[in-house]
């Protein structure tokens, strides 16, 4: 929930901008911004997986989504700085609320991706931002997936 993911839902006037929208919060994160834990379960919608990435902030998730054999992991706030991050997963930035999880949770999930070849998509990813992560090194790397439209 920091401004950079949420500060478009109200205007100017503290007036919704989505007025119909639904807006669901992992529990950790929303009983750190605010204190209450809703009662909640890991199946978001059907086709919709809450995972667990903490360390970011508590409770911090990423969504996975699945329809048929096409999956992708939208991890949200795992990478801050690709160009650091991929190739050093352990570096951290000012912004994680527990860096050593962070940096766990951040090598875990990259370790994961490269053998499932699930897409991943996330905030601050490089253009498109969204692909795949291969492994390199005692790191990884972002390789972006292009789309390409069929005539």
């Amino acid at each position: 929930m920091h401004p950079d993911h949420v500060g478009g839902l109200i205007d100017a006037d503290d007036q919704p901008v989505l007025p119909q929208a639904r807006v669901l919060v992992p529990a950790g994160e929303l009983d750190y911004w605010r204190g209450d834990i809703p009662e909640g379960a890991s199946e978001v919608l059907p086709g919709i997986t809450r995972v667990p990435l903490p360390g970011h902030m508590p409770d911090h998730s990423g969504y996975r989504i699945v329809s048929g054999e096409d999956r992708i992991l939208i991890w949200t706030d795992i990478v801050h700085l690709p160009g650091i991050q991929f190739p050093r997963p352990e570096a951290t930035v000012a912004f994680d609320v527990d860096p050593p999880q962070a940096a766990t949770t951040r090598r875990r999930i990259m370790a994961e991706l490269p053998e499932s070849r699930e897409l991943v998509g996330g905030h601050h990813l490089d253009f498109p931002g969204i692909g795949y992560v291969a492994e390199d090194g005692d790191g990884f790397r972002f390789l972006p997936h292009v789309w390409r439209p069929a005539v």
